[in-house]
């Protein structure tokens, strides 16, 4: 069977562009970003493979590919280019690109093309939060330990943190639905005693960040602390923002479905969440003001907005967490609750299509990379 023919878009390369690839019509493919990457394979080859399908103009190829989520920007190949060409910022716009592509309402499209609509855009959504957040009244003898009953009601926040974030599943979960439809269409897989294997295989990378340590192997990164890494930097905001998560189910089930006073799981895994959220986008901050490693070179607006409202969600939880603790009552600390709620509640509803989505794609493409890798294990033998 011959293969299906692939349309050509001419304007392919400056669409990637747009989302941050500066100087890519640079490269003449020589290739060495792709001999110099530590975790380019012979199967799964890039930068250079990706350079290539978006300077002739095969949108399917750069679409239905796993290679830009198998990249963790080290740098390495950037270092390295004898043109300048950034290769690893045009992996990084690859995986803006698969954002927006894969958000069928196309708003991550006009946020990462557009900074200032993005701000405008996630203001506009915080004040029509803040309207319903003050204007739903709870009961405030049913929650007698919420003391900012006076601005906003403790089941106002579960009431419109639930609708928010079914909304924000929904729309998470048809990424997922036209990714891996986009995945799979040109693959085939064994599937029999593959699935336990290669789920295993996913918990251990989010886990451990072991690829993306693999990744910095050869590295000058590696010579710093190990806690100032690339690997742990991602990992304590990805770990923090899971035990966020978490915190928030646990306050969700305990307190408003059950109606008890036993907040103690939620607000141990709260503060570890949290320290590990601020460590870690402190960190990223840090290292994007420097910029002293060629990864941390180059931020797009998008990225910096999302590392400020990381930051301003664990500050704000900060404060709250010390508020509630010292029994501390006061307008200034009812409207910082506001602030947090809202910031937490619109993050939820961003997380399709922000840099956070990373959390749910590059498993995705894990995934179907470790798949097929048994799967020619199998067919060799």
């Amino acid at each position: 069977m011959s293969p299906t023919p692939k349309k050509i878009n001419p304007h392919l390369l400056d669409e990637i562009k747009s989302y941050g690839a500066f100087d890519i019509s640079a490269c003449f493919n020589c290739g060495n970003c792709t001999a110099v990457c530590p975790l380019s394979k012979e199967e799964n080859s890039f930068p250079r493979k990706m350079i290539r399908s978006g300077q002739i103009g095969i949108k399917e190829n750069l679409l239905n590919g796993v290679e830009p989520w198998l990249c963790y920007y080290c740098g390495e190949c950037s270092e390295t280019c004898p043109r300048q060409a950034e290769p690893g910022e045009y992996m990084a716009a690859l995986r803006r690109y698969h954002i927006a592509e894969n958000d069928f309402l196309g708003l991550a499209k006009i946020l990462y093309r557009h900074p200032l609509i993005m701000i405008i855009f996630t203001v506009f959504i915080a004040a029509l939060l803040s309207f319903f957040l003050v204007g739903i009244k709870g009961d405030p003898e049913k929650f007698r330990q919420w003391i900012f009953s006076n601005l906003v009601a403790y089941e106002a926040i579960h009431l419109i943190g639930t609708i928010v974030g079914a909304l924000g599943a929904l729309a998470m979960l048809s990424g997922v639905i036209i990714y891996f439809k986009r995945l799979t269409k040109e693959r085939a897989f064994v599937f029999k005693g593959q699935i336990f294997s290669t789920c295993l295989f996913i918990f251990k990378e989010i886990m451990t960040m072991k690829r993306h340590g693999d990744c910095l192997d050869e590295s000058s990164l590696t010579k710093r602390p190990w806690y100032l890494r690339p690997r742990f930097v991602h990992g304590f905001i990805l770990w923090g923002f899971l035990s966020l998560l978490a915190a928030t189910t646990f306050d969700f089930f305990f307190i408003y479905l059950l109606g008890t006073s036993f907040y103690f799981p939620a607000r141990l895994t709260g503060t570890i969440g949290g320290l590990m959220l601020m460590y870690g986008v402190s960190v990223a901050i840090f290292e994007r003001v420097r910029k002293h490693h060629r990864h941390s070179q180059h931020t797009h607006p998008a990225d910096a907005w999302l590392l400020f409202f990381l930051f301003m969600l664990g500050f704000t939880g900060f404060w709250l967490e010390i508020v509630v603790m010292a029994e501390i009552s006061g307008p200034l600390h009812y409207w910082i609750l506001l602030l947090h709620a809202v910031m937490a509640i619109e993050l939820i509803q961003l997380v399709a299509i922000t840099k956070l989505a990373h959390a749910v794609y590059r498993p995705m493409a894990l995934f179907i990379y470790h798949l097929q890798q048994k799967t020619k294990e199998i067919n060799n033998v």
